[in-house]
């Protein structure tokens, strides 16, 4: 690191201080970003009467998050499912 700053003509403090910088600002961000995933909703089964469960036909995955809809789902709650993930995005 020394060699690439003197051939750059950065002052290793001043390279250090700003790794320190953005160093600090993405952990920041992160802890945000983990704060929002904690308030983002939580996806519960629902055993309808009738229906096979125990088939997943798809699961997605977003932002750890994955959701799975099982054979048998209804129409309406695909639609639910699909509506609250693109908000997510």
């Amino acid at each position: 690191m020394v060699k690439w700053c003197d051939e750059n003509n950065i002052n290793i403090k001043t390279y250090y201080y700003w790794q320190r910088r953005v160093l600090n600002a993405v952990c920041n961000e992160l802890a945000i970003a983990e704060n929002n995933v904690e308030k983002s909703p939580t996806f519960s089964e629902i055993i309808l009467p009738g229906t096979r469960t125990s088939e997943v036909a798809i699961t997605l995955t977003l932002n750890n998050i994955s959701p799975q809809i099982h054979n048998g789902a209804d129409e309406s709650v695909i639609s639910q499912t699909l509506k609250v993930l693109r908000n997510i995005c």
